[in-house]
């Protein structure tokens, strides 16, 4: 489920995802990782991934991270998960 890249930014590990995950906005915000843009294509996975790898971004990227779930956590209830997968529940509806 895409809690696990909520969980890789409280963790500090920059994301790597498709921009249609339902939780890429917040990778986005956190300015965390790299989004992959739709159709998703191998060769674009592939060259994000090496960017990732050997990007001096890293350190930036796991700060971000950290510091968003961290601002997350401050600012929301215990339950974050169950918090913010009831409003992506009710945007999808909407």
């Amino acid at each position: 489920a895409g809690i696990v890249l909520i969980e890789a930014l409280t963790a500090g590990l920059p994301v790597l995802a498709t921009e249609l995950c339902g939780y890429a906005q917040h990778i986005a915000v956190a300015g965390a990782g790299l989004l992959l843009p739709s159709p998703f294509e191998q060769s674009d996975f592939d060259h994000a991934l090496l960017i990732m790898l050997t990007s001096p971004e890293h350190s930036r990227w796991s700060d971000a991270g950290r510091r968003y779930s961290a601002n997350i956590a401050a600012n929301t209830s215990p339950t974050i998960e169950a918090d913010l997968l009831g409003t992506f529940a009710r945007e999808k509806r909407g």
